[in-house]
């Protein structure tokens, strides 16, 4: 039975355990890819590759998908009823915004080198 007085700061380890097995699925999903037999560009391709292993490819790659995406709105929920609305879009921009603003540069730069521009191929006349 649950403490009336139970606060709603402790961890949730079914959830931590459901995107581990997420996690561990997503490594046999890596597995697989080289044995499916649809096209795909991958680095090591298996020409005997059977159609179960399509079948696995693609439904644990849209399942893990989703609930990833359930987690991720579910945390997100959870901190912004935790922390309230301002404080969880200061997390996100602390998280997210500042790597995104880093990153952003960092290929600029990388776009934007000379030696990038002379890799290039001439332009067709």
């Amino acid at each position: 039975m649950r403490n009336p007085t139970h606060t709603h700061t402790e961890r949730l380890h079914a959830l931590d355990a459901t995107r581990a097995f997420a996690l561990l699925l997503g490594v046999v999903f890596q597995a697989a890819w080289s044995f499916t037999a649809a096209p795909m560009v991958v680095a090591l391709e298996d020409p005997n590759g059977g159609i179960i292993f399509d079948w696995f490819f693609f439904t644990s790659h849209t399942f893990r998908m989703q609930l990833f995406f359930l987690i991720a709105g579910f945390s997100a929920h959870l901190v912004c009823h935790r922390r309230g609305f301002s404080a969880f879009v200061r997390n996100r921009l602390a998280r997210i915004g500042r790597r995104w603003s880093s990153d952003g540069w960092a290929c600029f730069r990388w776009s934007s080198s000379p030696s990038r521009q002379a890799a290039k191929p001439p332009a067709a006349a």
